[in-house]
């Protein structure tokens, strides 16, 4: 069973990672400023050592991002948060392995913090360098456990904080309780809390000036921690379902409390019976042994996906293939699992989760697995862009014309990188084609000589800026040739959650990215990884996303709807609506849970569906998704609804409340303060000023009358917009843009943005309209196509009216 943070122990470490944060990234300057990486001219005073580690610095900053001025100064702002979050992870995970007791000595026995301080006390120090630390020791013990996380020639690891910088973290980290280090979801929100001031400031930018969100800003922004019962309940009717069809009437090996079954058939709308098939569909197009399965997560964050898939895959590989324990951890980590993130430090994140959870693992004798050598993870950071210029990028082919074309592809490929990360296609142009050209394998292999030359070449130690850029940038090309070879494979199995983001806050690269490559779902980020990522999968491949809830209305993404509903097969889909996220309040983000099938949809095709928007908090939801009612919806209803709306129902068109009645925009002033008056205060018999309806409170006949405008000021106010004249002098009715929608009669005045008026097309049908109106049920079948608290007057003339 998972464990998870208690709110006091998640308090503790948010607390506790904001002061790290500052006591690191204040120490990391102190010493990137001892050695003057930022400085033209190399200080005198440093010995051989600290030389060499300087030009690694210099060079290691360019390859960030960090830009060398013609005068040879480096800037080292992306450095410096590197060399900080370094040091904190590299300590962080020592504590994670010591807790655990599975924290080793290089030479392979294992240790505690007790033996840690013994070696500290016995190792000589280099020279100009301080005895460390007990937690030092056992960050390089952990770092050496760790060649999937941290680099062994690491120059930010290799720069030694200032003592009171040091001290000051070991604190931190030792204030932290037991329990933290238990759970499984602390290491997401571990990054969750480090990036939150980024995050914040970044908002703050983007709402007072209009900052657009660029590569710096990215990864900040767009972060959000998946809550574990949506994990689960995607898993589980993922791997349930194939369990069902490939191991049909044998038990699941693995307890799968979110499984939800239901018939194959019945009529659109009802509630469904469970018979035993599975709700997500039969997962027909994946491969009948898991051994050649794939699955992806394209915005990988802390891993949380990939370690419960680590999770629920073991164990149908040992029950389905014989294996082991151990044998079966290591072929799930081998062969199944991949992921690609856009946030190096998350992949560090992800990759010592993975690690963590493959030692944790349980034997058959119930003990853990304990450390050994892992396979190569199939993660990477697909967000760094080649820094080096390109002939000496080139140069790393050795001179082989056919590498050399690779190369010069995988450089071009990643310009882009930082801000498109997983949404590179290295299969989108035939200019690309060098980067079939050349293996994979001999690519590898080429880059790891060049590395190991490198090393051999400088003792080391004394690298040269031509011998230390070099060995940056093969570095580097390792990075971008696996997350190409992750990028160019097709998956079984896709499932994410991906970055949120509104087009009006795409920076100028993605803007034009997203238009050109991506029209129909360029209004959000979300949406263009939901279609990449569709091209991810094999054909029948499955698609599970946790999406903003919006895009299943709005008119801004009709015509992705149309093809998806045309060319896509929708299998299950819920609707978790406001409060799903635990740490989010109110109305910020309303989410649903997606499942598709990447496979023409048969004319017959059924859309499981299951509201758990009414629930208030996220334990209430994720009791109702095991347990609440399956409505059966029709794919081929959904495409006849104005719009190709998706909503729990199918509309007709000749059933629409637009054959009867139109609603209509109000006026909005630009500035209510200086234009709007109480109807006491002002006289509208001189013309200046006109009656101004606005919404009423509550439901009631007449509500919403209390207020005049300068109406002459208006009309020529630089910031107002004049709309609505097509019901002015009309009868309808006013409703508010609230959460009840409550409805007042309108006269046939101005009325303000914020009460659209519905007009009858027959004045004798108005008694029926405000029946309608101000009913719950015309509220009911609003929020069935569009569930944001204001919602816009073009969705009411949408909705199902008799």
């Amino acid at each position: 069973m998972k464990k998870t943070l208690s709110r006091e122990h998640r308090r503790s470490l948010e607390n506790t990672v904001a002061a790290a944060r500052i006591d690191a990234e204040a120490g990391a300057e102190k010493a990137l400023q001892a050695l003057a990486v930022g400085a033209a001219a190399l200080p005198t005073h440093l010995s051989p050592e600290q030389r060499a580690l300087r030009v690694r610095l210099r060079e290691h900053a360019r390859q960030l991002g960090d830009p060398r001025g013609a005068d040879k100064t480096q800037a080292t702002d992306r450095l410096l948060v590197e060399v900080a979050y370094e040091h904190w992870h590299r300590m962080l995970f020592a504590r994670f392995l010591a807790t655990a007791e599975l924290l080793m000595h290089p030479d392979g026995y294992p240790v505690t913090l007790a033996d840690c301080k013994e070696d500290a006390a016995a190792q000589v120090p280099p020279a100009g360098s301080r005895t460390p630390s007990e937690w030092e020791v056992a960050g390089r013990y952990a770092s050496a456990m760790l060649p999937n996380v941290f680099r062994t020639d690491s120059p930010a690891l290799a720069l030694e904080l200032p003592l009171e910088s040091q001290q000051a973290l070991e604190r931190r980290l030792a204030s932290l309780p037991a329990e933290v280090f238990d759970a499984d979801d602390s290491l997401g929100w571990s990054y969750q809390f480090w990036q939150a001031p980024r995050k914040e400031a970044v908002q703050r930018r983007m709402k007072n000036a209009g900052t657009k969100v660029g590569a710096d800003e990215l990864p900040a922004v767009t972060q959000l921690f998946t809550e574990p019962y949506m994990v689960a309940f995607l898993l589980e009717n993922a791997l349930g379902a194939w369990w069902h069809r490939a191991h049909a009437g044998k038990p699941l090996p693995v307890a799968m409390p979110y499984l939800r079954m239901a018939p194959s058939s019945a009529p659109a709308g009802e509630a469904s019976a469970n018979n035993g098939t599975p709700a997500a569909g039969p997962m027909a197009g994946w491969p009948q042994t898991l051994a050649e399965f794939r699955v992806l997560d394209p915005a990988l964050g802390s891993g949380h996906f990939l370690v419960s898939a680590l999770h629920m895959l073991v164990p149908l590989r040992m029950a389905a293939e014989g294996l082991s324990a151990r044998q079966a951890v290591d072929r799930v980590l081998a062969e199944n699992l991949h992921g690609l993130e856009l946030d190096a430090r998350c992949v560090e994140i992800a990759a010592f989760a993975l690690a963590l959870a493959a030692w944790r693992y349980p034997a058959e004798d119930g003990r853990a697995l304990g450390v050994r050598p892992l396979p190569r993870l199939n993660i990477a950071c697909c967000g760094l862009a080649p820094q080096s210029r390109r002939a000496d990028w080139l140069t790393l082919a050795g001179g082989d014309a056919r590498l050399e074309a690779g190369m010069g592809a995988l450089y071009e490929l990643f310009q882009k990188a930082p801000e498109l990360g997983s949404l590179i296609d290295p299969g989108s142009t035939t200019a690309n084609a060098g980067l079939f050209d050349a293996r994979w394998d001999e690519l590898a292999s080429l880059l790891d000589t060049a590395l190991v030359a490198d090393a051999v070449a400088s003792g080391g130690t004394d690298l040269t800026e031509a011998g230390a850029a070099k060995h940056e940038a093969a570095i580097a090309a390792q990075g971008m040739a696996v997350a190409t070879r992750l990028l160019s494979q097709r998956y079984h199995w896709v499932i994410t959650n991906p970055p949120y983001l509104g087009a009006g806050q795409h920076g100028p690269l993605l803007k034009e990215f997203c238009e050109s490559q991506y029209a129909a779902a360029k209004s959000d980020l979300a949406n263009v990884f939901l279609d990449r990522c569709l091209r991810l999968c094999t054909a029948a491949g499955v698609l599970q996303f946790v999406m903003p809830q919006n895009w299943l209305s709005q008119t801004t993404y009709k015509h992705q709807r149309e093809r998806l509903l045309r060319h896509v097969t929708w299998n299950l889909l819920v609707r978790l609506g406001a409060g799903a996220f635990e740490t989010i309040s109110g109305e910020v983000v309303k989410a649903i849970l997606l499942t598709m099938t990447h496979a023409k949809p048969a004319e017959n095709q059924s859309l499981q569906a299951l509201d758990a928007g009414a629930p208030k908090t996220a334990q209430q939801k994720a009791a109702l998704l095991k347990s609440g009612e399956l409505v059966l919806l029709s794919q081929l209803g959904q495409r006849s609804n104005p719009d190709s709306i998706v909503m729990f129902g199918e509309v007709g068109q000749a059933a629409l409340f637009s054959a009867v009645a139109g609603c209509f925009q109000g006026t909005s002033t630009g500035d209510n303060a200086r234009l709007t008056r109480a109807f006491w205060e002002i006289d509208v018999a001189n013309g200046d000023a006109a009656y101004f309806q606005g919404p009423a409170e509550s439901t009631t006949l007449y509500g919403g009358r209390e207020s005049v405008v300068f109406w002459k000021s208006v009309q020529t106010f630089q910031g107002s917009a004049v709309r609505g004249e097509s019901a002015w002098g009309q009868r309808g009715v006013g409703v508010g843009q609230m959460q009840s929608l409550p409805a007042t009669l309108y006269g046939g005045s101005l009325f303000a943005n914020s009460t659209p008026v519905i007009v009858p097309i027959k004045e004798d049908d108005l008694a029926a309209v405000w029946c309608f109106c101000s009913s719950s049920e015309f509220a009911g079948e609003l929020r069935k196509i569009n569930q944001k608290l204001s919602v816009d007057n073009g969705y009411v003339g949408k909705i199902p009216f008799d």
